[in-house]
């Protein structure tokens, strides 16, 4: 290694320790939104479904479950990079039968976001990194299985819910979070400066925590690609996580999520749980098929839905059971994902202070929901699959949207 990187990751770790405390929130304020409706071009050749993920565990990265997940049209799946599976003692790794199933899922054309995450026995007792040669370790491995993996992975996330205590034990800190994150960036980007990094995503909307980690997270983009990640989870429809990012500064002019800098958010896992407070499978129905709307109208680059199969009874948060049959939920996706996969976000409209329904789309064709059009059309319901008399999908189709749009502020050429 020469001295221009030992360099450079040392003055990224010297600004992680100046950043990684709790600093003022001046420098992270809310933009001042108006009652109008934003609405502005984002030029892209993705589509919707380009943009959405599911989550998988490691074990289920299975020919089956692989299939079931091409089979729903996502494009993405996230799955853990688990320390103490992948070095089962200290200096020996075994990445065989994990490659192995990312392999398979590129394969079949997925993108992979690969989550670096959790303890060791040996160097952490399963506890959070919280010192330096802990630290040291968890590089280590992120590292190893960057050089094992950097084929099939298309971007890592660093850690899982690192402000809430269950997964950085025995409780958060944003300062050793911050500390890791700057470490293991540099390492990575040393390897490999295209590396794609994402930051653990947030349970909720953590103001407290994001107002430590977005001043760091903004000088390290500078030095290469990285993402703020977020789990928005709520007991409230999906397009009320446009208050929450504007309350906390993260919903900037144009109505996109990112920060003061420009860092954009990327919404790592979001769902809805049957049992949940005000949560049924009918309800998950009607808001969790909405999250990869809000996710391509906020510009989100990877929208992941939580989850494809129930992770047991105490996670009732899947669009199939244990045995592969189908929640409510998947018949109104199954009608949807074919409108997604054919819809390009270059336009995006979100109401602020208004109860205009949202909209993504493009000049051809665009997508409202959120309430019912307040134009004329001619607008189209979106049905379930077979055309399931009492199934719906919340989500009307307007094309051609050259008028829908002008409505809006926006004229197509």
């Amino acid at each position: 290694m020469d001295g221009t990187v030992i360099t450079r990751r040392r003055a990224v770790r010297r600004l992680g320790a100046m950043v990684g405390g709790v600093v003022g929130w001046s420098a992270f304020t809310p933009s001042q939104g108006g009652v109008r409706a934003r609405v502005r071009q984002n030029p892209t050749t993705d589509s919707v479904l380009d943009r959405t993920g599911i989550n998988l565990r490691a074990a289920e990265l299975d020919q089956h479950t692989l299939n079931l997940v091409t089979t729903y049209g996502f494009r993405w799946i996230r799955t853990d990079i688990s320390w103490r599976t992948l070095e089962p003692r200290p200096g020996a790794f075994d990445f065989d039968e994990l490659r192995r199933g990312l392999q398979a899922a590129v394969d079949r054309g997925l993108k992979v976001l690969g989550i670096l995450d959790y303890g060791h026995p040996v160097y952490t007792g399963m506890l959070a990194p919280r010192d330096e040669h802990q630290r040291e370790a968890w590089v280590r491995f992120a590292v190893e299985a960057s050089r094992q993996l950097w084929s099939l992975v298309s971007a890592w996330e660093v850690w899982n819910e690192p402000n809430h205590p269950r997964f950085w034990p025995p409780h958060p800190d944003v300062k050793d979070y911050n500390a890791l994150l700057s470490e293991v960036a540099a390492a990575l980007w040393s390897q490999n400066p295209n590396a794609v990094l994402v930051t653990g995503g947030l349970s909720t909307v953590d103001e407290k925590f994001l107002s430590a980690l977005v001043p760091l997270l903004d000088s390290l983009a500078q030095e290469g690609p990285v993402g703020l990640g977020l789990h928005p989870y709520r007991n409230t429809a999906p397009e009320t996580v446009a208050d929450d990012l504007r309350r906390v500064g993260l919903l900037r002019d144009g109505g996109r999520a990112k920060t003061n800098k420009g860092v954009r958010v990327w919404l790592t896992e979001w769902g809805y749980c049957r049992g949940t407070a005000g949560i049924d499978a009918t309800r998950q129905a009607e808001w969790m098929v909405r999250i990869p709307l809000v996710g391509a109208a906020l510009d989100s680059p990877l929208t992941v839905l939580f989850e494809l199969r129930d992770g047991g009874p105490q996670q009732q948060c899947g669009m199939v059971n244990p045995r592969d049959e189908p929640y409510p939920v998947s018949r109104p996706w199954s009608g949807l994902r074919k409108v997604l996969a054919s819809t390009t976000p270059t336009l995006r409209n979100i109401p602020l202070g208004s109860k205009a329904p949202w909209s993504v789309g493009s000049c051809d064709s665009a997508l409202v929901w959120g309430g019912g059009p307040n134009a004329t059309g001619p607008f189209t319901p979106i049905g379930c699959e077979l055309a399931d008399p009492v199934c719906a999908t919340g989500v009307w189709q307007v094309a051609p949207a050259r008028d829908h749009w002008a409505r809006l502020g926006t004229f197509c050429q």
